[in-house]
């Protein structure tokens, strides 16, 4: 189980109180996108704003306050985030699904969602608290999967970072054999990365009480049981080594 690290007393403990800020940058910092617009007194479709990014995106510019989480319900959040994306509309995608991850802390699709964007969008290390939170009841590969990518590209990188993401991705591929990510990793990939990764690992100490080469403690190289008599060599029977020449009878 990957555990978040234990929280200093003077930092909140809550995780709607961890999670980082949004890290979509001011509207006027975004970049301009294609959209169609709404006639005057048009009233979209619902049906047709969910096939229609576009549509959606100028529905939303004309009601800025539907874009709220508190409006919604984490299925509808998490079709509306995709349908931004669809659109271009990246960073609106992610304040609404940061909206979400206060909201629902414990919800392991929006979490994933908005952790998974966020790492595209080039922050990896802002979404450690989510995914620490979330690790160790998830059931979805794919969390563990960006929870390995947050600790090979901590900067700077420690043997634990590297430990962590040896097991995250382990983990991944226990789930899933054949898991392949959003972002076009593929299952060897992963294997290869894992062994990379190994390399960097310093050898495990040696456990007290254990004997090099797996032998069990108290046992004679070699095979032999504690107390028992050394095997005969090869060709040579007990009676052959017996050199009183007697028989017992």
């Amino acid at each position: 189980m990957l555990a978040p690290g234990a929280a200093r007393a003077d930092t909140p403990t809550s995780p709607q109180d961890k999670y980082p800020e949004t890290v979509a940058p001011p509207r006027s910092k975004q970049i301009p996108f294609e959209k169609r617009s709404l006639q005057a007194g048009e009233e979209p479709d619902p049906a047709a704003l969910a096939r229609d990014p576009r549509l959606l995106s100028s529905y939303l510019d004309t009601h800025p306050e539907k874009l709220d989480a508190k409006a919604m319900d984490p299925g509808l959040l998490a079709t509306i985030s995709q349908l931004l994306m669809s659109s271009g509309r990246y960073f609106d995608a992610e304040r609404l699904l940061y909206q979400g991850t206060k909201r629902w802390p414990d919800n392991g699709d929006i979490g994933r969602r908005w952790a998974s964007l966020v790492v595209r969008l080039g922050r990896t290390e802002a979404v450690r608290d989510v995914l620490e939170h979330l690790a160790p009841t998830s059931t979805d590969p794919a969390v563990f999967y960006l929870l390995g990518l947050v600790h090979i590209r901590h900067d700077p990188r420690t043997t634990d970072d590297v430990r962590t993401a040896v097991n995250a991705w382990e983990k991944v591929l226990a789930m899933n054999p054949a898991y392949r990510d959003d972002d076009g990793t593929t299952p060897d990939q992963i294997r290869s990365g894992i062994k990379r990764l190994r390399r960097d690992l310093p050898p495990e100490p040696v456990q007290p009480g254990s004997v090099p080469g797996g032998a069990a403690p108290g046992s004679v190289p070699g095979g032999a049981a504690p107390g028992s008599a050394p095997a005969a060599p090869s060709g040579e029977t007990d009676s052959d080594s017996d050199d009183s020449g007697d028989s017992n009878p």
